[in-house]
């Protein structure tokens, strides 16, 4: 089960959901007030967060 979820993620579709997922949430931050630079460090770490846990339970 836990294999089946890791291919989904990786998948050319899931990518691309992911990366409107990043861009929306940095869109939403800067529309919320925060400086540019601000939001795109909290979206490089919202990122970073999605593929650490992909990668965890890809090594599980």
């Amino acid at each position: 089960m836990i294999a089946e979820l890791v291919k989904t993620l990786y998948t050319e579709e899931t990518g691309g959901q992911m990366g409107r997922a990043v861009g929306k949430f940095d869109k939403e931050l800067v529309d919320s007030g925060f400086p540019e630079a601000e939001a795109l460090k909290m979206s490089k770490d919202y990122l970073r967060t999605i593929i650490s846990v992909a990668s965890n339970l890809k090594d599980n």
